[in-house]
């Protein structure tokens, strides 16, 4: 466990966490309070999904510290024999968290960042069936409209490579045509 600390997972126990909302306090550092770190924030995203996993009796092996961009797989789980690896992602901003530029408006449309999000979750959850044989690959997203499309429009080639994609609402609520706890 240390060296996963140090390589910047955050172990948690699983009885460690409780709510989910009360969980994003717990993702990272004291920003993971301020409005820039709500849902739909990927550290959120984290944390909601790490609930929904532990209310399905999976137990939480690791987790990425999202709020200091931390490298590895986001959330890392074990339920019996099965084992399953997610990189999650959260949803776009219109403006900046750095302090510096919140006065600034992002160029990029949310839209349009979501999609390369969208592509860096899809190849990280590719490398992960290398790095983790034998884990189930997952992509954890907020649910939105453009995510569902993009969702739709890689069906069969994420299917073809045994990539699970979940939706996941706020409250917990997840849907995925090919995974299930």
């Amino acid at each position: 466990m240390r060296h996963l600390t140090a390589l910047g997972f955050e172990i948690i126990s699983p009885v460690a966490r409780s709510g989910a909302i009360g969980a994003i306090a717990a993702a990272g550092s004291a920003a993971a309070a301020d409005t820039a770190h709500q849902w739909p924030w990927e550290g959120a995203v984290q944390a909601v999904f790490v609930d929904a996993l532990q209310h399905h009796e999976w137990l939480i092996t690791a987790t990425a510290d999202t709020a200091t961009k931390a490298p590895g797989v986001d959330v890392l789980a074990i339920k019996g024999n099965r084992q399953l690896g997610a990189e999650v992602k959260g949803w776009p901003s219109t403006g900046y968290a750095d302090p510096r530029r919140a006065a600034e408006v992002k160029r990029t449309q949310p839209s349009t960042q979501a999609g390369h999000w969208f592509s860096q979750a899809l190849c990280k959850a590719v490398m992960l069936l290398d790095s983790h044989p034998g884990y189930e690959s997952l992509m954890v997203l907020p649910d939105f409209p453009r995510y569902r499309d993009l969702a739709k429009r890689t069906r069969t080639g994420r299917r073809a490579a045994n990539i699970h994609l979940v939706l996941l609402a706020v409250d917990g609520v997840h849907h995925s045509d090919s995974w299930t706890p």
